[in-house]
């Protein structure tokens, strides 16, 4: 089978082949650092920069946020945007923040609580919410790399917040497409993916009242599943608690599956919010998650597009069990 397939917010393509099956997959991640040695774990809060926030109960915090010892911009500095020539370049002025989200540094979020994931998501989303009061920042970002080969360079369960001066290009392009789409069709792209693929079926993973998870139509990365809003919002800023803990049972409910699939293998997840001070009518925040399981080559390095063998009905049927 061989089909090239279009994501309808990005519009970047996909080639799905099943000739295309690598010779040798990413390992899953082990354990590298002990818990001793761990920056984030219980009793080491020294060893981190200065919290900024924290969830805690009993006593004890459950999840805490601090600012990124090796940040990649700073708020600190003075924005500014300067020119050389045919250039542009912007002062690196932003927030590069740590969300530890659980105590226990050997335990994956999938084998925890959903309502420790709950507590992780909601103070992200509260860090969101304190950094979009900050005009600087077009664009803020929550990722999560799990194991070495998605990136990770500590073990213990984290999350990371980056605010940026500036809209990256995918970003753009997402908020670009569904503002055409609400002006020629008069209603929300992500809205008319939801609808289809809850008619459909094929590729849903789970659903809740207020959150459906499905594999992507056209993936970027075999076993990539979005999580979208059932309602319109824009900004994941806007969630109540029950919307932020339903994300958490079905992440959960995700994760526990892949481990299941795929021997609980690194990942990633990241958050697409609405950017700051751009009219963003159409757009719905959504979070998509993806194994970290194959390497990239020449062809996707060069056009920015995908190539791999895992179409994704059957990658929803075993993620469904």
């Amino acid at each position: 089978m061989r089909e090239i397939r279009r994501d309808p917010l990005s519009g970047r393509w996909v080639t799905l082949s099943t000739e295309r099956v690598p010779a040798e997959l990413l390992p899953p991640p082990s354990p590298r650092q002990p818990a001793a040695e761990c920056p984030f774990c219980p009793g080491h809060e020294q060893a981190t920069e200065p919290e900024i926030a924290r969830i805690g109960r009993d006593g004890r915090w459950v999840a805490r946020a601090f600012p990124n010892r090796r940040p990649a911009l700073v708020i600190e500095e003075e924005l500014h945007h300067r020119g050389a020539g045919p250039y542009d370049r912007i002062t690196g002025t932003g927030a590069h923040e740590v969300i530890v989200e659980c105590r226990d540094h050997d335990v994956p979020l999938w084998d925890q609580p959903a309502t420790q994931l709950r507590d992780a998501l909601e103070l992200a989303r509260c860090r969101l919410d304190d950094l979009r009061k900050d005009p600087r920042f077009r664009s803020i970002w929550w990722f999560r790399n799990h194991g070495a080969p998605a990136g990770a360079s500590v073990d213990h369960p984290h999350a990371q917040i980056l605010a940026t001066p500036h809209v990256p290009s995918v970003l753009e392009r997402m908020v670009r497409r569904s503002r055409r789409f609400q002006r020629e069709r008069g209603r929300e792209l992500l809205q008319d993916v939801l609808d289809y693929e809850r008619e459909s079926g094929r590729r849903l993973v789970w659903e809740g009242e207020r959150i459906v998870a499905f594999c992507a139509w056209a993936p970027m990365s075999p076993f990539e599943v979005w999580f979208v809003p059932a309602a319109p919002s824009a900004s994941f800023v806007g969630s109540d608690d029950r919307l932020v803990e339903e994300l958490a049972v079905g992440m959960r409910f995700v994760l526990r599956q892949m481990a299941r699939v795929l021997r609980g293998p690194a990942h990633n997840a990241w958050l697409y919010d609405a950017p700051q001070g751009v009219p963003a009518p159409g757009f719905r925040w959504h979070m998509r998650l993806a194994p970290k399981i194959v390497r990239g080559a020449g062809y996707e390095v060069a056009s920015g597009d995908a190539v791999h063998w895992v179409f994704p009905e059957e990658a929803a049927a075993a993620l469904r069990g």
